[in-house]
């Protein structure tokens, strides 16, 4: 078992389920899930919400769709070599 945060864990279930909900009706079961699943996700969250949102949502995306595929549920990792949306400067936090 990975040793991760509270809070990470909370954010890749969050993530997890607002997939789940994007995805609703759309598939059926795990092993449909591929890319381009992820990439209308995104590119919605990205229209919704700030692109730190869609940053940190993709990430803990990533890790979701990497145990898809190391367990077998899929045969390769749908986010493979996919990009992390870019953050401009002005949207990171400035340190105080």
């Amino acid at each position: 078992m990975e040793n991760k945060s509270p809070k990470t864990v909370t954010t890749q279930g969050e993530s997890v389920t607002q997939l789940g909900g994007h995805l609703a009706g759309g598939i059926t079961s795990v092993g449909q899930f591929r890319r381009e699943h992820i990439e209308g996700f995104m590119e919605d969250l990205l229209w919704e919400r700030s692109a730190a949102t869609a940053s940190v949502r993709s990430r803990a995306l990533q890790q979701f769709s990497g145990w898809l595929a190391d367990d077998g549920h899929v045969d390769t990792d749908p986010m493979a070599k996919m990009k992390v949306p870019f953050v401009p400067a002005t949207a990171r936090a400035h340190p105080h």
